[in-house]
């Protein structure tokens, strides 16, 4: 049978779908009135009445293979019609709709464009795999004859695999109705046989879980997971027969409590947990509810004991006593130039131009010295510190400290500061109880976005000609990485004085071109692809080589089992440490920890665990989907109370989202502790102060008169608003005094009176003040002086009628205090 063409699969959705209007389009139904094209108008009979019999008949079909072929051009009374309609979409998406390329853009994306899957298609991975490695060319490339054989097997499998696939689909939904049928049986089930009831509809369950997880379908997901939420209800009944649960009927949670032995609810639950073993947990469904910042709070600092040190003692533990600079580190950094302190000019104006101090804070050191210890121990280490503290600073001073300490062990044979301490050389602190720290380099991974900005941080802090490092992207990486790798070979600096800086795709790519993915547990580190180029591949990427240390910045990035998590994981077995950064670890559900944790090698979130983890998102699941329902009664007791006249009598209560959250993140703040770092700019230091170092802050509000510029600015902006609006109006608008339109940064403003100012969300708004009474005020925060302007005008486009504007002015204690108010 003929497959489908693009204009026949338009048509079919144009005609099937009447409401849908088609994206970059801007005209409607072509055979509908005011849309219609004017070739379809002209002549003595017209191609209109001809376009609307086709359509109109085409309606009435409604088997696919009817449609089919009533779209193939033959020789009957809808051919005119037919051909005009399915030539005039192929018109539009050729020259309007840009199907073509808006398709391959989106492949392009996510890789799989046309020259990708030939690539793949036609793999040497495959034709080595059916006819030996003789058939591959230096390795590299297939003989023409087994490129064309694979090619003919694969086209042949491909439409066998998609015959298959659209039969399971036909088979999983009889299977959706099928085993409603099951879960009604046993809902009504005696109490004599409902054991035997369950256990049917169970394994009527697991009988299709890897079908369901390979297809997505619209009709049998979502009645896939009721039924599991079905099954996991069943399984907390079980577990407590003393109380209800919510959600089974009542005839279920009679029989579960009834049961008559304790092997009876043991085999019971036995026959659920295989089925829930199954069941990939779904750890990326997304949740609202009142405080969802729970998991990123509450953590400790991480540097409990080494809260008391002064300054001296944090640099004396450090092994920079005397020094107290950081190793490779600018002491000084320019006020004046712009350039790049590793450039040039640079270099002449940190030696000769203006500078200032560039000296590290208390809590910065501390998180070095904390970052070491676990280095040193082979601990993983999560720094969450908040925005502002600090954080590549730090990391990047962990880089020079390990590079200072692997040059004092070689020549002492021991690690200066606090790993010494005047004790014995057999007890002094090594790396891992292994002596010296590898003399390896260090790998960056960070997102796309922020490898520039990273690669100047660094520039920034370590002195120039004193390590050596390159940024690797998805531009180096296929053709140049050869060259590429060939140039890093050939650093001048020792290893553990070399960086790379790579971008989160192309340690991606690197990953997935020679490695497969893991699916036993999904999280795992995967194995190495089959075939002759293995070897020549993995030494062109980044896991051609051991590395010192690696930094993952924006690690809650990485929290699914994709292409960049399943790279560094692998790179975790290849790195002496790792660090992972982040602000906010947690985006979605605290589940996001559990991954950060299975990529980071925190102990106590490894395989081990398994079963304790995946309890925890049943567990957080089953709470979201209990306040779904929730939220449906309450929003009928909202509607009701609101007919009542109750309003706002209704009492809130914490949601079991909520609940299930604080329980999950207290477990998961646990498994990471002392591998965590986490201070905000409210953190204090040894001294009891805060680590911003700046004096707390208070806002001072002060009515200004506008300078004379101002008022001709404003006054013209009135004259031009004015003229633009009918003068109809303009008698209106002489009723109110003085109206405000607030422009707002995106922020929350304080309270405000009822008719000034609504409280803002993130947007421009406008409001009118009828009161002449009425004093509008907005108060905002700065750790900056801040200036914010009212604009006065009505809400209702009447003429506007401005006659001053106020200015709110945040300033520190800090400011001068000669300032004065001036004449209001």
């Amino acid at each position: 049978m003929a497959p489908w063409t693009s204009s026949q699969t338009f048509f079919d959705v144009m005609v099937s779908q009447t409401d849908l209007i088609l994206t970059r389009s801007d005209s409607g139904l072509p055979w509908e009135d005011g849309h219609v094209p004017t070739t379809w108008l002209e002549g003595h009979q017209p191609k209109l009445a001809k376009v609307r019999s086709f359509v109109s008949r085409y309606k009435a079909i409604s088997t696919e293979m009817a449609k089919r072929d009533a779209l193939r051009t033959k020789a009957d009374s809808d051919s005119e019609g037919r051909t005009a309609v399915l030539g005039w979409i192929d018109r539009q998406q050729k020259t309007k709709w840009d199907v073509r390329a808006r398709i391959l853009d989106v492949l392009e994306e996510y890789d799989y464009s046309p020259y990708q899957c030939m690539r793949t298609l036609g793999a040497k991975e495959i034709v080595g795999e059916l006819f030996g490695d003789d058939a591959v060319r230096n390795g590299t490339h297939p003989e023409p004859w087994a490129h064309s054989a694979v090619r003919r097997l694969i086209q042949i499998m491909w439409k066998t695999e998609r015959t298959r696939i659209k039969r399971e689909i036909n088979s999983l939904e009889a299977f959706a109705e099928k085993v409603n049928e099951k879960w009604e049986a046993t809902a009504v089930q005696s109490k004599k046989n409902f054991n035997v009831a369950v256990k049917a509809y169970a394994k009527q369950l697991a009988e299709k879980v890897e079908l369901v997880k390979k297809i997505d379908n619209p009709l049998v997901t979502p009645n896939w997971k009721g039924h599991i939420e079905k099954v996991e209800r069943i399984c907390e009944q079980l577990a407590d027969r003393s109380q209800a649960v919510k959600g089974l009927p009542k005839t279920v949670i009679e029989a579960i409590q009834q049961l008559a032995t304790e092997e009876e609810v043991q085999e019971l639950q036995l026959s659920i947990s295989q089925l829930l073993e199954k069941v990939d947990p779904d750890q990326d469904e997304e949740f609202a509810f009142a405080g969802s910042n729970i998991a990123n709070e509450g953590w400790n600092s991480g540097v409990e004991h080494y809260q008391q040190c002064t300054l001296d003692e944090v640099w004396a533990m450090l092994g920079r006593g005397t020094e107290k600079t950081i190793p490779f580190f600018n002491t000084v950094e320019a006020t004046e130039s712009g350039a790049d302190p590793w450039s040039v000019q640079g270099i002449l104006a940190l030696q000769d131009g203006p500078t200032q101090p560039l000296v590290p804070h208390w809590h910065q050191l501390v998180g070095i010295l904390k970052m070491l210890d676990n280095f040193l121990a082979g601990k993983p280490i999560l720094l969450v510190d908040g925005v502002g503290v600090g954080k590549t600073m730090q990391v990047v001073g962990v880089i020079c400290f390990l590079a200072f300490f692997h040059d004092h062990f070689e020549r002492n044979g021991y690690f200066p500061g606090k790993y010494i301490a005047h004790r014995p050389l057999s007890e002094t602190t090594t790396f891992k109880g292994n002596g010296n720290i590898p003399n390896a380099p260090h790998l960056i991974v960070v997102p796309v976005s922020l490898e520039y900005q990273f690669r100047l941080e660094i520039h920034r802090y370590v002195q120039a000609k004193t390590f050596d490092m390159m940024s690797y992207s998805s531009i180096i990486r296929g053709e140049k990485s050869e060259k590429f790798w060939t140039i890093v070979n050939n650093f001048k600096q020792a290893p553990i004085r070399q960086i790379i800086l790579a971008t989160n795709p192309a340690v991606a790519k690197d990953g997935s071109s020679i490695y497969n993915k893991c699916t036993n547990p999904k999280w795992g580190p995967g194995t190495q692809k089959k075939g002759p180029a293995f070897e020549a591949d993995k030494a062109s990427s980044v896991f051609s080589r051991q590395w010192c240390l690696m930094i993952c910045d924006e690690i809650h990035d990485h929290r699914k089992t994709n292409n960049t998590f399943r790279a560094i994981r692998i790179l975790r077995d290849q790195v002496g440490g790792v660090i992972g950064m982040s602000a906010t670890p947690t985006i979605t559900t605290p589940m996001d920890l559990v991954m950060i944790g299975r990529l980071l090698g925190v102990p106590l979130c490894g395989d081990q665990y398994t079963d304790v983890l995946n309890a925890h998102n049943r567990a957080l699941n089953r709470a979201m989907s209990n306040d779904r329902a929730e939220r449906a009664v309450e929003g009928d007791l909202a509607r009701l109370a609101a007919v009542k006249g109750e309003g706002d009598s209704m009492e809130v209560s914490l949601s079991q989202t909520a609940t299930v959250v604080m329980q999950i993140t207290a477990d998961l703040h646990m498994r990471f502790a002392d591998q965590v770092l986490h201070r905000t700019v409210n953190s204090i230091d040894w001294e009891g102060k805060p680590i911003s170092g700046l004096p707390p802050a208070h806002d001072i509000a002060l009515l200004l008169r506008l300078s004379i510029i101002e008022e001709q600015v404003l006054n013209d902006v009135t004259t031009e608003a004015g003229e633009a609006m009918e003068g109809s109006r303009k008698a209106e608008a002489s009723k109110c005094d003085l109206s405000v339109i607030a422009v707002y940064t995106p922020v929350q403003p304080g309270p405000s009176r009822v008719g000034c100012m609504p409280r803002a969300r993130g947007r421009a708004h406008a409001t009118l003040s009828r009161n002449r009474d009425c004093d509008s005020h907005f108060s905002h925060n700065f750790s900056k002086t801040a200036m914010l302007l009212y604009v006065l005008t009505p809400i209702q486009a009447f003429y506007i009628d401005l006659r001053r504007a106020m200015f709110h002015i945040s300033l520190s204690k800090s400011a001068p205090e000669n300032i004065t108010i001036p004449e209001t």
